[in-house]
């Protein structure tokens, strides 16, 4: 938490650990959290941590009128969730969803920045179509918010200096995350088709 609550004392200390994520999310940023939290339990038994999550689950969500509105109303649910939360220092655990948050004293927030795909979508950076204006709207929001937290931690070399290239800033720390281990994989059949194993998105 460096450069955002000073040194940690004796004293214990409240943080929010803050979630985008919906309930019950298996996403690696579920994970992330989970890690976080077992981070703190085992190295800083004298700071006290609260998962906080900002989104509920949603009943219609998609394209449509009813979708749209939905996604609107969980936003700004988000921002007044996040208008509520006490403690002596916030951690938002995914930069890319700030906009879910803006309700935080910045001041006191560190914010981890996982990627910023979709911004540097807007920027042409990937031959794909670019964010409509809704979501550039939304994903300027989140680097505002990145500009201004009081503290900014990026998983990479590379997100780090699209952090930079994006928002002016310089962040504190580049953390390069653990991977938890896999279960273990069953031997494929010998006649089975060759077979790649892709842990990422999409």
């Amino acid at each position: 938490m460096r450069g955002c609550v000073g040194v940690v004392s004796a004293v214990d200390m409240r943080v929010a650990l803050i979630s985008t994520v919906p309930p019950g999310s298996r996403g690696s940023m579920g994970v992330y959290g989970e890690l976080v939290a077992a981070a703190l339990e085992a190295h800083a038994p004298q700071v006290q941590y609260e998962p906080v999550l900002l989104q509920q689950a949603t009943a219609n969500s998609g394209a449509g009128v009813i979708g749209r509105a939905e996604t609107l109303m969980s936003i700004l649910r988000a921002r007044a969730g996040s208008r509520k939360v006490r403690a002596d220092a916030y951690h938002l655990l995914d930069g890319s969803f700030g906009f879910l948050a803006t309700g935080l004293p910045l001041l006191r927030t560190l914010v981890t920045v996982h990627d910023l795909i979709p911004a540097l979508q807007v920027t042409g950076r990937f031959p794909v179509q670019r964010p409509g204006w809704a979501a550039r709207r939304l994903i300027a929001t989140s680097l505002d918010l990145i500009s201004r937290a009081g503290a900014v931690h990026a998983d990479s070399t590379s997100t780090a200096q699209d952090v930079q290239e994006l928002t002016g800033r310089r962040v504190e720390a580049v953390v390069p995350l653990p991977v938890r281990p896999l279960p273990k994989l069953s031997d494929p059949p010998p006649s089975a088709a060759p077979w790649l194993l892709h842990v990422g998105n999409n």
